[in-house]
């Protein structure tokens, strides 16, 4: 969109708000009025539109694999390190902590540079999850070398220009939401976001990309249309359309990117009443700071039971940054009377490095049996959960980890509907740890697994999308409007 392209779009806007009331949207015709039996008709035509499309995520009931290539059973991993390398690379930081407090970096001359850039390519070849997922030695040697040529031929290299020289090579290739190098995070390389019209609706999407049509909740509470979409900051320019014809009616399209909601206090789980006696729980992380917190994660968990018969529950999972998945696992049995069965293959890579890792850190917080092999292997087809009440679930761009697992987790529940922005995109590789470069002190921080899920593609910057397009700020209040317009609480009550 050149400059005066967008002065010019921005000035009909302007003229338009100016003229309308502040909404340049209000002459596209609405819809009539519905009596009560209509609204419910229309939200349970659209309810089993979103329960078909999850069930035939599962109708293949045989279970997906990893691509063999991507899990190779490689055997020369015992020599990549010498008992020295190891123990550097053993000082590792809380893997169940996304945002840890770093070593101090230092300069270091171009020869220990140049080491720290070799170790970390060995490290990423002994033990990253996803190393032969995206194209292995063919693609990451080349890669080491550019990370090389980036270097000062004499003289000292700060830790900014070696973090650099690591991250420019690295982070076109790597679409994965947990990778960074020092304060790199690739997350922020691939991150699309939502996309959307602010206060657009319409119910007849006739010539528009239906690339762009989404359903969203209007101000009333109504099932409407809208535009929206997930792009990067940098190709939103060149893909957002300016104008429309809606309804017959032209307008300009004032585009806004959707973000996140914030760490919302101190309490990493609250249960409060929302509407008429609908029960609201708010989850924003699975990790505790303090006893306090500690005592609310452990209620998340033993309290979905007691939720079981809600007629509409709403799970508040906005800036859910993570933590410790069983958490919300143990909720779920409850909530549903069965544990959660997701469509997904996933691997650990159990190296020499990694399996002194896991017997650490991972062991303790899940099952892992004795293997003889490179890789630990999982695999299932998947089911619905069947549960005949409404969960409305709200996420955001803050919505990752083990708050995405959240979200993965309730799309396999019967009448469970996800409202709000698309998620971080962080699932790709999970069981993260951080690791120091002996020289330097840059961290380079990844997971050591890998996992795709329903239909096994690689999420990571995209994240799961919304089946309400809604304002992430908003999504609480619409959701609240919805059950009110559509009287939802008597519906499933019945």
């Amino acid at each position: 969109m050149t400059c005066g392209k967008r002065y010019l779009a921005l000035l009909l806007c302007l003229l338009l708000l100016a003229g309308c009331g502040g909404n340049p949207y209000r002459d596209i015709p609405a819809p009539p009025e519905q009596p009560p039996e209509e609204r419910q008709a229309e939200f349970l035509t659209f309810l089993k539109a979103v329960n078909d499309r999850r069930q035939a995520v599962f109708a293949d009931q045989e279970a997906p694999l990893l691509d063999e290539s991507w899990t190779p059973e490689l055997t020369d991993l015992d020599s990549d390190f010498t008992q020295e390398e190891q123990n550097a690379l053993l000082q590792v930081l809380d893997p169940l902590d996304p945002t840890p407090e770093l070593r101090e970096a230092v300069p270091v001359t171009v020869e220990d540079a140049r080491s720290d850039v070799d170790l970390a390519f060995r490290l990423l070849r002994h033990s990253y999850g996803a190393y032969d997922y995206f194209g292995g030695d063919e693609v990451f040697l080349p890669l080491k070398e550019a990370a090389l040529a980036a270097l000062p031929e004499e003289g000292t290299v700060s830790p900014e220009t070696l973090e650099k020289a690591l991250a420019d090579a690295l982070g076109p290739v790597l679409v994965d939401g947990h990778f960074s190098i020092g304060g790199t995070f690739f997350q922020e390389i691939h991150r699309q976001y939502m996309y959307y019209v602010p206060d657009l609706y319409f119910d007849d999407p006739e010539g528009l990309d239906p690339d762009l049509v989404k359903p969203t909740i209007d101000e009333e509470g109504r099932l409407r249309l809208t535009l929206a979409t997930t792009s990067t900051p940098e190709a939103a320019e060149s893909l957002l359309p300016e104008t429309a014809t809606i309804q017959g009616t032209a307008v300009v399209l004032s585009w806004k990117p959707d973000g996140t909601t914030g760490n919302r206090g101190e309490d990493v789980f609250k249960e409060s009443t929302f509407l008429n006696g609908v029960p609201l729980l708010t989850s924003t992380r699975m990790m505790a700071d303090s006893e306090q917190q500690q005592e609310q994660l452990e209620r998340l968990a033993t309290c979905g039971g007691e939720y079981a018969d809600a007629p509409v529950l709403v799970l508040d999972l906005r800036s859910n940054i993570g933590g410790n998945s069983g958490y919300i696992e143990s909720w779920f049995a409850g909530y549903t009377g069965q544990a959660a069965s997701t469509r997904a293959a996933r691997a650990i890579k159990l190296s020499p490095l990694n399996r002194q890792l896991y017997l650490t850190y991972i062991a303790p917080l899940m099952d892992m049996p004795e293997v003889s092999s490179l890789w630990w292997k999982t695999t299932s087809p998947g089911t619905v959960t069947p549960r005949e009440g409404l969960t409305l679930v709200l996420q955001d761009k803050g919505t990752g980890s083990s708050g995405e697992t959240a979200v993965r987790l309730m799309r396999t529940v019967e009448n469970t509907l996800t409202i709000g922005g698309c998620t971080s995109g962080s699932c790709l590789t999970p069981n993260v740890f951080s690791f120091y470069l002996p020289h330097s002190g840059v961290t380079v921080r990844f997971g050591t697994g890998l996992g795709l899920y329903e239909d096994m593609t690689n999420r990571d910057g995209k994240g799961w999308l919304p089946d309400l397009w809604v304002p992430s700020g908003q999504a609480q209040e619409r959701a609240r409007k919805m059950i009110e317009y559509y009287g939802l609480t008597e519906l499933f009550a019945g």
